[in-house]
């Protein structure tokens, strides 16, 4: 019986300690709560790494108050697994609120990489599609960098598409470990689902 290189040796070591923390990770769906940020939540998310590079979970919990946002937190148990902001008035980009006028705009849509590809997204997604309707919006869009081609097939499967010339540059600064600002020009769709 030939003996396993220790190359095959490594990349074998690595696929069982993935299969066994993805089925220790494994979560009973019900027991997930989708629920607006809380004052109370604040700590626990900035805990786990900032908000954005544009601010704070604090600023976006005032932004929440004053209804320009709602920020939905995926629970579980006492645990947060992901979190996504829906921005009411419309799209946050000028070139893309002339071609969507008041289509409100899924943003910062992220879940932890631990769980990933356990459909937290698309509860995150419907929750909101499920807000825009009750608030009477006829669509609902959200934008995709060129970078994320995973991120980009979910939506188009969950039906956001582009009926429009879409694309933008999404600009944003990042703030660097050392206290630097970065500045970033990112091409991007824009896409948009009919509700």
């Amino acid at each position: 019986m030939p003996l396993l290189s220790p190359a095959s040796w490594a990349n074998s070591l690595r696929f069982l300690y993935r299969k066994i923390r993805r089925r220790a990770l494994q979560v009973d769906r019900s027991r997930i709560e989708l629920k607006p940020l809380r004052e109370t939540d604040v700590a626990v998310l900035d805990r786990l790494g900032p908000a954005s590079p544009e601010g704070s979970y604090a600023k976006d919990w005032a932004r929440q108050r004053s209804g320009e946002i709602t920020v939905l937190v995926a629970w579980y148990g006492r645990r947060p697994m992901g979190v996504g902001l829906v921005h009411w008035a419309g799209p946050r980009q000028a070139a893309v609120q002339a071609i969507y006028p008041g289509c409100p705009e899924i943003f910062r849509l992220h879940v932890r990489p631990h769980y990933r590809s356990m459909g937290l997204g698309t509860l995150l997604i419907d929750e909101f599609e499920r807000m825009a309707r009750a608030r009477g919006c006829p669509s609902i869009g959200l934008g995709v960098t060129y970078e994320n081609p995973g991120a980009l097939a979910l939506y188009q499967r969950l039906g956001y598409g582009e009926p429009a010339p879409s694309d933008f540059l999404d600009e944003f600064d990042t703030l660097q470990p050392d206290g630097q600002v970065t500045h970033h020009s990112i091409k991007a769709h824009f896409l948009v689902k009919r509700l």
